[in-house]
């Protein structure tokens, strides 16, 4: 995994922190992780856009998480944030395999976006290569 960015998992590390579409918490106005990913299943950009804002004003990375099953539907926020956290397995359950499935999905954004992928679940280096050719450049692993 030579030449990739190894990112650590917020499970073990406060690199990562929730985040509600309805609020910001205290870590984005100055204190906690440098990077909030947010994950949601439809896009309302009338709720999300505004706390995209605050992270970014607050000098901290707007990280948007999606879920295996959550299709890609970030378009219209791709150049309000600074990274695409693609969880490759469903998040909650640790010692899962990663999610072939979502390989598609990472060539998909590469496409159409030039800033961070992550990958997050199940990441090895059986799988690593494959996911590196779909187009992410930061690997989290355990």
């Amino acid at each position: 995994m030579s030449g990739v960015p190894n990112e650590a998992s917020g499970r073990s590390v406060s690199t990562f922190a929730s985040l509600s579409v309805n609020s910001v918490p205290n870590e984005a106005s100055g204190r906690g992780p440098n990077k909030f990913p947010k994950e949601i299943t439809a896009l309302n950009t009338k709720k999300i856009l505004p706390v995209l804002k605050q992270i970014r004003a607050a000098g901290k990375k707007a990280v948007v998480a999606l879920n295996p099953g959550t299709p890609l539907c970030i378009q219209k926020i791709l150049d309000d944030i600074d990274g695409v956290l693609i969880m490759s397995v469903n998040p909650g359950f640790a010692g899962q395999s990663f999610m072939p499935s979502v390989l598609p999905k990472i060539s998909a954004l590469r496409k159409i976006y030039k800033g961070d992928i992550y990958v997050d679940g199940g990441v090895n280096d059986k799988v690593a290569p494959d996911i590196i050719r779909a187009g992410a450049n930061c690997l989290v692993t355990a």
